[in-house]
């Protein structure tokens, strides 16, 4: 398992085959637009 949740800047390098599974949550919805951060804003229930 490869975790981030702080935003942290992160490089993956391999040495062999690799499947990776990438999770969301929240889940994207496809609204989603950077501020001036960089950050996703929190969409609440009622904005989707």
């Amino acid at each position: 398992m490869y975790v981030l949740d702080g935003h942290e800047r992160h490089t993956l390098e391999i040495e062999q085959d690799l499947r990776c599974i990438c999770v969301f949550n929240p889940p994207v919805t496809g609204q989603e637009v950077h501020d001036a951060d960089g950050v996703y804003p929190l969409l609440l229930d009622s904005d989707t």
